[in-house]
């Protein structure tokens, strides 16, 4: 299998080091921009899977950066286990959508009547449920452009190491010694 050297007609290896960086720079960014919009049960969720994507992240561009494919495999790892717990996380934000305790607190404030109330409380988790999905869908994006580059990075330390000539590699002990051999016609 041949690796493909460009991803979106850029090369395959700054590609990868600029989405380590984008995520990297999201994924200090994300959580402090939580901090403040919105409750503290989200933030408290989403402050240690963030943790997760930029140490996935720092992988992936130390692995582009040294060469080294393992760390762009664990980061792969790591990566497709935030995809399964960022689609559970979706799954359950839609399934418990109308939680009645944050419903009766805005009821008994006055501030809206029980069915408004049931309608905010619903988009509100169906927003963060479409943010998820956002977030799975970019995360599947950086794994294709991750498993191209350790690809890449794989078949080229595998051409690196043979050598350009193949007379420069030194005798195995298990071929046959050359011998002049002179065929029966030669000496007439």
């Amino acid at each position: 299998m041949v690796a493909s050297k460009t991803f979106l007609n850029l090369d395959i290896i700054k590609c990868a080091k600029i989405v380590a960086i984008v995520g990297i720079g999201c994924a200090i960014g994300f959580p402090l921009s939580l901090a403040f919009t919105v409750p503290f049960w989200i933030s408290e969720i989403s402050i240690p899977i963030s943790v997760v994507f930029l140490l996935s992240y720092i992988l992936i561009y130390f692995g582009v950066y040294k060469k080294r494919p393992t760390c762009l495999l664990y980061a792969q790892f790591i990566l497709g286990i935030l995809i399964f717990i960022t689609l559970c996380l979706a799954i359950l934000s839609i399934l418990v959508s109308l939680p009645e305790t944050i419903i009766n607190e805005k009821v008994k404030e006055h501030i809206y009547t029980k069915s408004e109330a049931k309608n905010l409380i619903r988009h509100g988790y169906y927003i963060i449920a479409g943010s998820m999905v956002a977030i799975i869908g970019c995360t599947i994006f950086v794994l294709v452009i991750v498993q191209r580059a350790r690809l890449y990075i794989v078949e080229n330390l595998r051409l690196s190491q043979i050598p350009s000539e193949f007379g420069s590699l030194p005798p195995s002990p298990f071929t046959p010694p050359k011998h002049n051999t002179i065929t029966p016609y030669e000496n007439w």
